[in-house]
């Protein structure tokens, strides 16, 4: 399992497994190829879903706190991103 917390205070976990899979890939291959605001929202909420799966909510509420209670998907891709990040770091400590 990997733990971590975001900069903005963010407390994570998920399997490790989750790095190596091909569904995540899959996600993030289509994040970076997006051409429009619409596919790059699509390809994070399927990272979302995979990556956090049922803690997804509690992003949801940490970034409505912080946001006057909106979820802007400028600040969610951050915080995702933030946590793809870290992965890799948090797997080899």
């Amino acid at each position: 399992m990997i733990e971590g917390k975001t900069k903005s205070g963010y407390e994570f976990k998920y399997d490790e497994r989750i790095l190596n899979d091909y569904n995540l890939l899959k996600a993030i291959g289509r994040f970076d190829r997006a051409e429009t605001k619409i596919e790059q929202v699509v390809a994070l909420t399927d990272m979302l879903d995979y990556m956090l799966g049922d803690n997804k909510e509690s992003l949801m509420e940490h970034i409505a706190a912080m946001n006057d209670g909106f979820h802007p998907v400028d600040k969610i891709q951050e915080e995702l991103l933030e946590i793809v990040s870290m992965s890799k770091d948090l797997k080899n400590s």
